[in-house]
């Protein structure tokens, strides 16, 4: 008898089993959930505790400005006396006031520009060891900082940041040292245009020629010296041309004669499309028959000037 149910018995626990089986894979999915809800609501919590601790820290700042600004306005109208305000500024704020200083200096100029520096001098120290010790962020923000409110002794940073392993930070430490030091400093700027292969060709060029025309004799140079790297080249034939630099003209038919890059060549012919006279069409109608399209294209853009 019992031989003949062990089947139904044997059927039975089987489905005690499924059962469990069934309950343990639930009980594991709502485990699942549960623990996936509690850390949605820990995330959640971390954005309300880091949002509020912005409104704070906004709230903090802006207490501390309502603070300085009048007494910087007072500064810049009587620049004399600036111990009282310094005091103001407690050593754990001290390079938030160079941050505030700079946000002010960068809607003024001249002389009330250099009265701001006076003001930043005694902290601008904690800036300088930014631009050389902090992550890229801080060091770009160092750097922008330094080139308006920087020491002379900042100077020597900023060079130092061209050869900043951060393309970012380098191009920012040569705008600066363009704008505000001038034609001084491009030759050092056009030996690391390496550095800036990630950057337009037309906004390394507006760059440079934005020095005007006391930059026309180092870019002249540097187009015309065959053992720069071609990309070096085309960037100073591309200022030429914004700068009008009609004598450069004269140096474009040996380039398009001796020279391969593609780069080279086609801002070569932008230059003496802008600045050529017709006494160089020869070279320029020679290009026209090339097979790269692109400095065909440019060729016959250039032969243009036959019309002038």
């Amino acid at each position: 008898m019992i031989e003949t149910l062990e089947p139904y018995f044997s059927a039975f626990r089987n489905h005690l089993n499924s059962i469990a089986l069934q309950d343990q894979v639930l009980l594991w999915i709502i485990a699942s959930i549960g623990v996936l809800f509690t850390i949605t609501l820990i995330f959640a919590a971390l954005v309300v505790l880091l949002r509020l601790g912005n409104i704070r820290s906004a709230a903090k700042w802006k207490k501390l400005e309502a603070v300085w600004e009048p007494r910087v306005l007072n500064y810049l109208a009587e620049p004399n006396g600036p111990d009282e305000l310094w005091s103001r500024v407690r050593k754990k704020n001290r390079l938030y006031f160079i941050h505030y200083l700079y946000r002010v200096a960068m809607r003024l100029s001249g002389e009330e520009r250099r009265h701001l520096q006076g003001l930043a001098e005694p902290f601008i120290e904690l800036v300088e060891i930014n631009a050389k010790r902090g992550d890229s962020e801080q060091r770009a923000r160092a750097v922008q900082t330094l080139s308006v409110l920087g020491r002379p002794q900042s100077l020597s940073i900023l060079i130092n940041a061209l050869d900043d392993f951060s393309p970012l930070v380098a191009m920012l430490a040569a705008r600066s040292l363009l704008k505000t030091y001038s034609a001084d400093y491009l030759p050092a700027v056009l030996e690391r245009l390496h550095r800036f292969e990630y950057w337009g060709t037309s906004f390394i060029a507006s760059m440079l020629a934005g020095i005007g025309q006391e930059a026309v004799p180092t870019l002249r140079q540097c187009f015309s010296d065959a053992t720069l790297p071609p990309r070096s080249r085309a960037v100073a034939a591309d200022a030429l041309s914004l700068l009008n630099d009609f004598a450069s003209a004269d140096e474009t038919p040996g380039v398009l004669e001796n020279e391969h890059d593609r780069d080279l060549l086609s801002a070569t012919l932008r230059l003496v499309g802008r600045v050529g006279r017709p006494q160089h069409l020869g070279a320029i109608r020679r290009m026209c028959d090339v097979s790269d399209q692109v400095i065909r294209a440019n060729a016959i853009r250039a032969s243009r000037i036959s019309r002038r």
